[in-house]
């Protein structure tokens, strides 16, 4: 018997990114987000989340 223990999945830290909003490389690394939207990587989500003062959330990595 082992244990399985599920992936754990890390939203990204937006904080770091508070300085330089949208300041961001074109790497495809989607985000999904409460909202409905796919966001290309993290700095692209981060910067829109503080832009609307965090009205939406991460829900996982990958397109929604």
């Amino acid at each position: 018997c082992g244990y399985f223990a599920p992936d754990i999945v890390i939203a990204p830290e937006c904080d770091v990114y508070k300085g330089r909003l949208h300041l961001c490389t074109r790497e495809w690394n989607p985000i999904c987000a409460t909202n409905g939207q796919t966001y290309s990587n993290p700095c692209v989500f981060c910067s829109e989340k503080i832009d609307f003062d965090g009205k939406f959330d991460f829900v996982r990595y990958g397109e929604c």
